[in-house]
């Protein structure tokens, strides 16, 4: 009986310590600071999100916040759902709100709604494999 109640002295004499020794660790990690009006800038949206018939894209619609001209900005991006296959790229021209993705038939062909200056159409297609080549 003496030695489990020597056991359990130990127990606590360890935990006090081991209490003692990481207590100075927490006290000088700074407090997180509250989320304020202005973090909600930089908080991205996504929506929309569509798969390729082949399953190999994943695209989305990201929805960002430009605090300077009070506005939101919505821009496609497309992610290969390929292991290890490196970053989501944007596949809509910067600056100019883009919605809506899908694919073709034969996934070789994203395709989204885009107004723009200059042109009647508000349809536009990026093929896959030439992601700068954007037509209305």
């Amino acid at each position: 009986m003496s030695s489990i109640r020597h056991f359990g002295a130990r127990r606590v004499l360890l935990a006090v310590g081991l209490a003692i020794a990481v207590l100075p660790v927490f006290a000088q990690t700074p407090a997180p600071r509250a989320f304020t009006p202005g973090d909600w800038y930089r908080v991205k949206t996504l929506s929309n999100s569509v798969m390729s018939p082949d399953g190999r894209y994943v695209a989305v619609q990201v929805t960002n916040v430009i605090e300077a001209k009070n506005t939101r900005v919505n821009e496609i991006w497309v992610a290969s759902t390929a292991p290890g296959a490196g970053e989501p790229q944007r596949f809509s021209a910067p600056g100019f709100d883009s919605t809506n993705p899908s694919f073709s038939a034969d996934s070789t062909t994203l395709i989204f709604t885009s107004t723009r200056p200059g042109y009647s159409g508000n349809r536009w297609a990026v093929r896959m494999d030439r992601r700068g080549a954007c037509r209305g």
